[in-house]
């Protein structure tokens, strides 16, 4: 069990970090306040306890279709409010960046 937690897990997140690293700037930009982009990561585990990431979906499926996902979805979801503005790319911001109103509008 201890290899979840020293490997494996470790391993996801900075694979997770790497690919975000890469697709930056094809990500979402956006001046709404408070908002987020999920992604859902699509990872496998090899025999000898190797992480491999197969895909990266911009539009995951939010489907509660079994009570593990019931239970699961919601956390994703919560944890995205939650971490707002924490980002797992080190030295990039999530907080969007400060709008300027029209002219005339404060």
């Amino acid at each position: 069990a201890r290899v979840v937690h020293d490997s494996i897990i470790p391993r996801i997140k900075e694979l997770t970090s790497i690919s975000l690293s890469a697709a930056l700037a094809k990500l979402e930009k956006t001046c709404v306040n408070k908002s987020f982009e999920l992604l859902g990561y699509d990872y496998m585990v090899t025999d000898d306890f190797r992480p491999l990431l197969i895909e990266v979906n911009s539009n995951p499926c939010l489907e509660l279709s079994c009570p593990l996902l019931g239970r699961m979805i919601p956390l994703v979801v919560n944890n995205g409010y939650r971490t707002y503005g924490r980002s797992p790319v080190r030295g990039v911001s999530c907080t969007p960046a400060r709008r300027t109103p029209p002219s005339g509008h404060s």
